[in-house]
């Protein structure tokens, strides 16, 4: 039965909102938004046709981003993290080795741009250390 501390529920609160900001900033115009929407030929056209509302995609967002934050409290109960660098690294290290790396083995299958490749893996490696050190400092806490 899952079980959470109220520091634990704020860690999860806390991770879901830098989530959200990580993320509107990387894609957002100011910083890779634009190289991302060029190099996948998403067009403000496409955005508006898109199957899923904007209200969609963001609920079906932090739903995940909720979900990740409660998978790495659960793991980090279980096998123990003592500080808060260590949950970061520890989170940033599975990112790098389970999707980092494929992404690349993928993309260069397909022969896709690296640039989305470098893209999505620096934004999931930062996302993953951020998540990591708030749930690991809720943890402690």
């Amino acid at each position: 039965m899952l079980t959470f501390t109220l520091f634990e529920l704020l860690g999860i609160l806390l991770a879901t909102i830098a989530s959200i900001l990580i993320g509107g900033f990387w894609y957002s115009p100011l910083f890779a938004g634009p190289t991302w929407m060029r190099e996948i030929g998403l067009t403000e056209e496409k955005m508006k046709n898109s199957s899923l509302t904007p209200v969609q995609v963001m609920v079906i967002a932090i739903l995940l981003d909720v979900g990740f934050a409660i998978l790495l409290n659960g793991l980090f109960t279980w096998i123990g993290v003592r500080t808060i660098a260590q949950g970061a690294i520890f989170a940033a290290a599975c990112c790098f080795v389970f999707y980092v790396v494929p992404l690349l083995v993928h993309s260069v299958f397909d022969d896709s741009s690296k640039k989305v490749w470098l893209i999505y893996g620096s934004h999931e490696l930062l996302h993953s250390a951020v998540v990591g050190a708030i749930v690991s400092w809720s943890i402690l806490a």
